[in-house]
């Protein structure tokens, strides 16, 4: 049994290290441990039109952040003629395109590829210090009076926002309501009521993921922060459930799209839905592949990574 004690500590030491990079390879890399998980993989193309003057321009399209349910797989924009770059200022990405003499209508495209992940999650960033928006009269007071009346039926910031949602939405319409709707759209009347009761809440740009859809634009909802996460809803429904197909884009302060030395700009998205061997996605989204080197480096390394197999036969 003596004999037999180095033997079974490897055994099990290989065990516990084959378990180990599986579940490392799982979790961050998505690589499955049964074969034939499918995903859906949705591709979304970014159609950027404007107008330019016989002159320099730049281009600036905002990039959604990470988010749960969504994982990344690739992404890519080029557009004849332009330069092009990815930076990231203060924590928000853009695609930026540059051009020294850009004249008549100009087309930019921007392609990504989202996998959709149940499993795939990231932390949430709780929100900043927000101050209190400033009211004129008499949209203070009938902001004031709308709160009065949300505010006792409600438990907490959620079911606040779903109240005073259900009372913007109340049919006939109430005097309240429709003196602050001349001024404020629905999303930006959602949030000014919520931080005027220290409730934390964002306008946000959001997609709509419907497959085969064309020429789509951004809708505009509204992120309440709940103490622990971001809660998403909709000005004119409600709260939004999983399974909605909603793709948060922009969430920060800098516009969607911005051109500099241009006029009559607009994006479109444009999106398709597949589905996809997980295995094959996992693989294309690593960093690190054999895959991704030239045939004799790969070659090279699988060779490499067979002498410890050929050593390890030799000492037994």
């Amino acid at each position: 049994m003596t004999q037999r004690g180095p033997f079974l500590f490897l055994i099990v030491l290989l065990i516990a290290a084959g378990i180990g990079t599986a579940a490392y390879r799982n979790q961050e890399m998505r690589v499955p441990f049964l074969p034939g998980v499918q995903l859906a993989v949705w591709e979304i193309e970014a159609r950027i039109r404007y107008e330019a003057p016989d002159g320099p321009s730049q281009v600036f399209l905002t990039l959604p952040p990470d988010q749960d349910g969504f994982r990344s797989v690739s992404e890519t924009g080029a557009s004849s003629g332009f330069g092009f770059e990815v930076e990231e200022v203060r924590s928000q990405r853009r695609a930026h395109w540059t051009k020294r003499d850009a004249r008549g209508e100009q087309t930019l495209f921007y392609k990504l590829r989202f996998v959709e992940d149940p499993d795939y999650s990231v932390p949430a960033q709780p929100p900043g210090r927000s101050s209190q928006p400033i009211w004129d009269e008499p949209y203070e007071t009938a902001a004031e009076q709308i709160l009065e009346v949300a505010t006792p039926i409600s438990a907490d910031q959620r079911t606040l926002a779903q109240q005073l949602i259900k009372t913007m939405n109340l049919t006939p319409i109430s005097q309240n309501v429709s003196l602050l709707r001349e001024r404020y759209n629905a999303p930006q009347l959602l949030e000014r009521l919520l931080l005027t009761a220290a409730v934390p809440a964002r306008t946000v740009e959001v997609l709509e993921l419907e497959d085969g859809r064309r020429r789509q634009s951004l809708r505009t909802y509204v992120q309440v922060w709940d103490g622990d996460r971001w809660y998403l809803f909709n000005p004119a429904t409600g709260p939004v459930v999983e399974g909605d197909h909603l793709l948060l884009w922009n969430t920060s302060t800098p516009a969607v799209l911005d051109v500099i030395g241009g006029s009559s700009s607009r994006v479109r998205f444009s999106m398709i839905a597949q589905t996809r061997p997980m295995l094959a996605l996992a693989e294309t989204g690593s960093s690190f592949s054999l895959d991704n080197l030239p045939i004799a480096e790969q070659g090279m390394f699988k060779l490499i990574m067979l002498l410890p197999i050929g050593a390890l036969v030799v000492v037994f």
